[in-house]
């Protein structure tokens, strides 16, 4: 199975007992059958960063030695080689960069507006030269 870093997964109240919407960080590694899935996220995301009225600038700088997660500018959340993710489960060869507004099999149709959308301003790819 091939790495997969999510800058940012959105989960809204549907999955959430407390109902608050979560914005998930997360990196998910190992075989099919053993997936490793080291996952932050931020509750009641929409109350803080609410995307709806303004646009919002979601960055990841991943290096050698970490995975870094931002929103606005403000580090929100890091993953360290060595430390959070074994050394040997490092990301550390090229990835493909897919952006969707997937939706789950178990959405609930009935309260869902669709279509829906996503609206992207732009997207930078950078990436360091030795």
């Amino acid at each position: 199975m091939a790495p997969e870093i999510d800058i940012w997964e959105y989960f809204g109240k549907f999955f959430n007992t407390n109902q608050l919407d979560r914005m998930y960080m997360r990196y998910i590694y190992g075989t099919w059958n053993n997936k490793q899935n080291h996952s932050s996220f931020i509750e009641n995301f929409h109350h803080y960063y609410d995307a709806s009225s303004q646009w919002r600038n979601y960055g990841f700088n991943w290096t050698d030695s970490t995975m870094r997660w931002y929103i606005d500018q403000n580090l929100v959340h890091v993953k360290t080689r060595g430390t959070d993710i074994p050394t040997a489960d490092w990301p550390d060869k090229p990835m493909c960069f897919v952006i969707n507004n997937g939706l789950l099999n178990v959405v609930d149709e009935g309260n869902t507006t669709f279509p829906n959308s996503l609206i992207l301003d732009y997207i930078r790819v950078f990436e360091e030269i030795d």
